[in-house]
């Protein structure tokens, strides 16, 4: 009976470990991924979705700011830089909440010094660099002004962000040229290091240059096909860039050119006549490798694209000998017509506002 007593005691000890071993073994879930891809745009950070998250904390430093389920989040006002990182948590608590992501430099928007703003009343006929010293530019018209023509805003090379401020300007940009972009040596533009921050008040609209110009004849009896017509251009083209504030803006890509006509034949040559050459391409409303749209919910960004331009006429058959065997192909030797532009071209993140195509 003792033998019976001490293996009934040592069964039921065992079963508590298993149990106690199974149920520790149980509530302890794996780490989630850290959160990847964290970019900020001006005061809002994004980052790609971790798989089996519900929600994620937003660290200032080593302060948790707040958590969401939203994969962004949104400060509204820094009087100075700060670093924000990113952890990952679900529905278990901190035994399963991830690494932070690697700290992100979130740039003031706020509180700039009197030497780091410019503010412009635009004019016409004018390109408008902005150094790098220069963290904020106002644009406002004169009072006398409905628009503006011939006007460029030229981003020089900088590593840190820019803020934009638009109030009720209406630009016409000059030909062959977007209106605002950034103009960098080191680095082609979807590559530039830093975000242009509009912010929007009132009724804004920016057209960018027309395409013009017509590309040269080639010599005649040189069976050449016409030079393409030039592209139409961006109203914006810039890396990144964030649209935050109260107001509207439009963004116009113009036409692409017509293409350039091809060589003629001539006098007793038995040389082909070229090909027309074909349109240039239409430009873009906004072109950026990502933008994100984070103006009031009332606010509208609209974008249109150009046209692409018609393909030229093929050259004059003027050929003694080769004219009456080509004569009847001369309306097949037309160039193509260049592709149309898009209203917006890029990776887009909205968190409000209202986006559309005009």
């Amino acid at each position: 009976m003792k033998k019976k007593s001490i293996f009934f005691s040592i069964s039921i000890a065992l079963v508590a470990v298993i149990l106690t071993t199974g149920c520790s073994f149980l509530s302890s879930a794996e780490p989630l991924n850290k959160p990847t891809g964290v970019f900020v745009a001006g005061n809002a950070v994004f980052w790609n979705k971790v798989t089996n998250a519900t929600d994620y904390n937003i660290y200032k430093g080593d302060v948790l700011l707040a958590s969401t389920d939203n994969r962004y989040y949104v400060i509204e006002e820094l009087t100075s830089d700060v670093f924000i990182s990113v952890q990952a948590a679900d529905e278990n608590g901190k035994n399963s909440d991830s690494k932070k992501s690697d700290a992100i430099i979130m740039l003031k928007n706020t509180n700039f010094s009197t030497d780091e703003i410019i503010n412009i009343t635009l004019d016409n006929d004018i390109v408008y660099e902005i150094e790098s010293s220069i963290n904020k530019v106002v644009l406002s018209m004169q009072t006398n002004y409905e628009s503006v023509n011939n006007v460029q805003i030229k981003i020089l090379d900088r590593e840190k962000d820019l803020t934009i401020e638009l109030n009720d300007v209406v630009i016409y940009g000059p030909n062959n040229e977007p209106v605002i972009s950034n103009y960098i040596k080191s680095v082609i533009y979807t590559n530039a290091p830093y975000t242009v921050n509009f912010v929007v008040h009132g009724d804004n609209e920016i057209y960018s240059g027309q395409a013009v110009g017509v590309p040269p004849k080639p010599a005649e009896n040189t069976q050449t096909k016409g030079g393409n017509g030039y592209n139409g251009q961006d109203a914006v083209l810039l890396s990144q860039a964030n649209f935050m504030g109260t107001g509207n803006l439009s963004l116009h890509g113009s036409d692409g050119g017509q293409g350039g006509v091809g060589s003629d034949s001539s006098g007793i040559s038995t040389a082909v006549y070229g090909w027309g050459g074909d349109g240039g391409d239409g430009g873009n409303g906004l072109n950026c490798s990502k933008y994100v749209l984070n103006l009031s919910a009332a606010s509208t960004l609209s974008g249109k694209a150009g046209n692409g331009g018609t393909g030229g006429s093929p050259g004059n058959n003027g050929s003694v000998i080769s004219g009456p065997f080509n004569t009847a192909e001369w309306s097949n030797r037309f160039g193509a017509k260049g592709y149309d532009g898009l209203p917006f071209s890029g990776t887009e993140y909205i968190i409000s506002g209202q986006k559309t195509t005009i």
